[in-house]
């Protein structure tokens, strides 16, 4: 089969199951920067402990809408889509330098952080103002969050020329390049700028693939499975997905909560269970370290991302219902939504806790703020530049009246 008649002719509907997740992603990043535990909302973020993480469910989603959006464009007009993405990406680096500035400024007057404990101050004494700004404008220091938009930037910019090969037929030259970066970056030192980047551009990269064959993939999928065959592959991923979102939360944090909260277990089977897993030194290994991901973290989040994905497209409109489209809304505005996040975790995390002294008082405190701070990261992302654009239309309604 030709690029042509393979890429070109493939039409991409809007996938907007892939916004819930997104949105998903956001707020569950959300969450756990806010870090207001224990509230009922860790049981299912993880409280960014588990062996998968909603930053590299943001960024695969994102890959795989780049692929999916852009590889029949980039066969078609390649200069011009290129120059498209490369904007996209000029919007998120911009975004990341202003994110990264709010960032310091915000700590340095209003948070209460001693001067002397701000990373960002000792960076700068050590290396002077001009090369201070200098890092932050290569990207080589992105205070706080805009770390991970900094990574995000660099992996965008780079799509043009994943996507250009992959519409020539060339994805395993990307799926290769990307192979052997990641494995690399075991051999980079953790505190080098390029190590997280090393590491994480696996995922970007191979769901830019994946999004590109999305739709032959569900073609043959569906041409080579009966229903019945996909429907109980369905429920061996989702319980799948679910066992290993089970294990990995007792495993990390879990254990520690039953015992000392609700009962003690140290002598049960769990425990037991619990105390081998540790010895055997694997959790503290490269192979489910969030920064290297390694091979067990891949294989987890891989699994666990595809559960979501097709649970997702099989119950989106029950998920939105539930969710009063909150979810699927935020995720619509995926940059917006991360920058409004960063400013709400910031501003929680600046304020005075709340003195309760009752572990349940402190469980529904900490609940009630945090569904407030999903619903404003809701709200800044898609009602108020709703309420925004409707205020500017009546005025230019309104002004065009009185001309005529």
């Amino acid at each position: 089969m030709s690029t042509e008649g393979y890429i070109q002719h493939q039409k991409t509907a809007r996938l907007n199951s892939l916004d819930f997740l997104r949105g998903l992603f956001l707020i569950i990043i959300l969450v756990n920067h806010i870090a207001l535990f224990p509230n009922l909302f860790m049981f299912i973020t993880g409280k960014s402990q588990l062996w998968m993480s909603a930053a590299e469910g943001f960024m695969a989603v994102s890959g795989l809408l780049i692929g999916y959006i852009y590889t029949r464009k980039m066969a078609k007009e390649p200069v011009k889509t290129s120059k498209g993405i490369l904007r996209r990406a000029l919007k998120v680096y911009i975004a990341t330098i202003l994110l990264g500035i709010f960032c310091m400024l915000f700590i340095y007057f209003i948070d209460p952080v001693p001067v002397e404990d701000i990373r960002f101050m000792s960076t700068l004494k050590e290396g002077g103002i001009i090369s201070f700004a200098w890092s932050i404008i290569n990207l080589s220091f992105a205070f706080h969050w805009a770390e991970f938009l900094s990574n995000y930037a660099i992996f965008i910019a780079l799509a043009p020329l994943a996507l250009w090969l992959i519409a020539k037929r060339k994805a395993w030259i990307v799926a290769l390049i990307s192979t052997i970066v990641w494995l690399n970056a075991f051999n980079i030192s953790a505190e080098n700028t390029i190590f997280v980047r090393s590491s994480w551009q696996i995922i970007f990269f191979v769901s830019v693939i994946i999004g590109a064959y999305l739709i032959p993939i569900r073609n043959f999928i569906d041409k080579k499975f009966s229903e019945k065959q996909k429907t109980v592959s369905l429920y061996v991923l989702w319980g799948s997905a679910l066992a290993i979102f089970i294990v990995s939360t007792f495993l990390t944090w879990g254990y520690t909560f039953i015992n000392e909260s609700i009962i003690p277990i140290s002598h049960t089977f769990l425990g037991t269970f619990a105390n081998w897993w540790w010895l055997t030194g694997i959790p503290e290994s490269s192979l489910i370290e969030k920064s290297h991901l390694g091979i067990i973290r891949l294989a987890a989040g891989v699994v666990t991302f595809w559960a979501l994905f097709t649970f997702a497209e099989v119950h989106l409109k029950k998920l939105n219902k539930f969710t009063k489209n909150i979810v699927e809304l935020t995720g619509k505005n995926g940059l917006s939504a991360y920058v409004v996040h960063s400013i709400i975790a910031l501003i929680v995390l600046a304020l005075p806790a709340i003195p309760v002294e009752n572990n349940i008082g402190k469980v529904v405190i900490n609940t009630i703020i945090t569904a407030l701070c999903i619903y404003l990261l809701y709200f800044f992302t898609h009602r108020a530049p709703l309420i925004i654009k409707s205020i500017k239309e009546t005025r230019n309604k309104q002004k065009l009246d009185a001309d005529t």
